[in-house]
Protein backbone atom coordinates (compact mmCIF):
# COMPACT_ATOMS: atom_id res chain seq x y z
CA UNK A 1 0.00 0.00 0.00
CA UNK A 2 1.99 3.20 -1.03
CA UNK A 3 2.35 6.65 1.52
CA UNK A 4 0.24 9.36 1.00
CA UNK A 5 2.15 12.52 -0.45
CA UNK A 6 2.74 14.50 2.09
CA UNK A 7 0.47 17.96 1.74
CA UNK A 8 2.16 20.84 0.27
CA UNK A 9 1.26 24.47 0.35
CA UNK A 10 1.40 26.47 -2.90
CA UNK A 11 4.11 28.42 -3.57
CA UNK A 12 1.95 31.56 -3.69
CA UNK A 13 1.05 31.05 -0.06
CA UNK A 14 4.53 30.74 0.91
CA UNK A 15 5.63 33.94 -0.93
CA UNK A 16 2.51 35.52 1.17
CA UNK A 17 3.94 34.49 4.54
CA UNK A 18 7.43 35.72 3.51
CA UNK A 19 6.05 38.76 2.78
CA UNK A 20 3.80 39.57 5.66
CA UNK A 21 7.17 38.29 7.68
CA UNK A 22 8.77 40.64 6.07
CA UNK A 23 6.52 43.47 6.26
CA UNK A 24 6.40 43.17 10.33
CA UNK A 25 10.10 43.21 10.62
CA UNK A 26 9.82 46.40 8.92
CA UNK A 27 6.76 47.91 10.20
CA UNK A 28 8.21 47.16 13.85
CA UNK A 29 11.35 48.70 12.96
CA UNK A 30 9.35 51.63 11.69
CA UNK A 31 7.52 51.94 15.07
CA UNK A 32 11.25 51.88 17.18
CA UNK A 33 12.12 54.78 14.87
CA UNK A 34 9.33 56.72 15.23
CA UNK A 35 9.01 56.57 19.00
CA UNK A 36 13.06 57.51 19.24
CA UNK A 37 12.54 60.79 16.85
CA UNK A 38 8.93 61.86 18.69
CA UNK A 39 10.96 61.50 21.77
CA UNK A 40 14.15 63.15 20.48
CA UNK A 41 11.54 66.39 19.77
CA UNK A 42 9.83 65.90 23.05
CA UNK A 43 13.05 66.40 25.03
CA UNK A 44 14.59 68.96 22.65
CA UNK A 45 11.59 70.82 23.02
CA UNK A 46 11.34 70.50 27.38
CA UNK A 47 15.12 71.10 27.17
CA UNK A 48 15.48 74.16 24.85
CA UNK A 49 18.62 72.28 22.96
CA UNK A 50 18.58 73.02 19.51
CA UNK A 51 20.24 70.53 17.20
CA UNK A 52 18.49 70.98 13.69
CA UNK A 53 18.52 74.57 12.55
CA UNK A 54 15.37 74.25 10.81
CA UNK A 55 13.49 73.07 13.60
CA UNK A 56 14.36 75.17 16.40
CA UNK A 57 10.74 74.24 18.50
CA UNK A 58 10.85 70.24 17.52
CA UNK A 59 7.34 70.30 15.98
CA UNK A 60 8.32 69.00 12.73
CA UNK A 61 10.45 66.24 14.31
CA UNK A 62 7.56 65.11 17.05
CA UNK A 63 4.87 65.53 13.84
CA UNK A 64 7.19 63.31 12.07
CA UNK A 65 8.15 60.63 14.66
CA UNK A 66 4.50 59.92 15.37
CA UNK A 67 3.54 59.69 11.44
CA UNK A 68 6.38 56.95 11.22
CA UNK A 69 5.42 55.44 14.48
CA UNK A 70 1.40 55.16 12.97
CA UNK A 71 2.52 54.15 9.49
CA UNK A 72 4.88 51.29 11.11
CA UNK A 73 2.49 50.18 13.51
CA UNK A 74 -0.23 49.69 10.63
CA UNK A 75 2.31 47.81 8.53
CA UNK A 76 3.33 45.55 11.79
CA UNK A 77 0.02 44.80 12.40
CA UNK A 78 -2.06 44.17 8.97
CA UNK A 79 -2.32 40.50 7.57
Amino acid sequence: MPMPDKPTRPTGARRSWQRRRRRRWFGWSLVVLGVRLFLYGYIGAATGLISLPFDRHHVASQIAGAVVAVLGLRWATSE
